[in-house]
């Protein structure tokens, strides 16, 4: 499961709780005083907010259930987004994943369309990032074999690259070893 952490100030009992009640949500919140700001975004009491959140859980279900969670997922990142609150992205990259910070805007298409998210966070483009995550950030050479078939091999010095290397690499075009890189 992707994770979605805000970063907000501060750690009270109530900010706990809360955080408990998200992680159903996929959202993680981290130093909170998450129930006071959110509570005060809402227009709620926050011992309200917090009791509606633990109603509002539902294990998985049918479709409709899934898409009223999707529904509360965006309602819940707007709100958050609205308080003017970091949204770190836990995006999966070279041996692990790396954090980014999200516009409103990533966080909320973060929902529809991850690959095209994860890329514009990375700086890549979502069939680059696709390509850039199945070959473990490697870059291969341009040429044919004798048979016709792309070559395997990697472009010299192409092998765990960070999206930025990795992309002037791979539009350079370039060549193995064997042929003539």
């Amino acid at each position: 499961m992707d994770t979605l952490t805000l970063t907000i100030p501060s750690r009270t009992a109530m900010a706990r709780k809360l955080a408990e009640a998200f992680r159903s949500y996929g959202v993680e919140l981290r130093h909170a005083e998450a129930t006071r700001v959110l509570a005060t975004v809402l227009g709620e009491n926050e011992h309200t907010l917090a009791a509606k959140l633990d109603q509002t859980r539902t294990s998985p279900g049918n479709a409709f259930m899934r898409e009223g969670r999707g529904l509360e997922q965006a309602r819940l990142l707007q709100a958050l987004v609205k308080a003017r609150l970091e949204l770190a992205v836990q995006v999966p990259a070279l041996g692990g994943v790396r954090t980014c910070v999200a516009t409103a805007e990533q966080a909320l298409r973060l929902l529809e369309d991850k690959d095209a998210v994860y890329g514009e966070l990375v700086g890549l483009s979502k069939p680059d990032y696709i390509e850039w995550q199945s070959s473990n950030g490697s870059v291969y050479c341009c040429a044919r074999t004798k048979v016709g078939k792309q070559c395997r091999n990697p472009v010299s010095g192409g092998t765990w690259l960070e999206p930025p290397a990795w992309k002037a690499l791979h539009d350079a075009k370039g060549y193995c070893a064997i042929h003539g890189g």
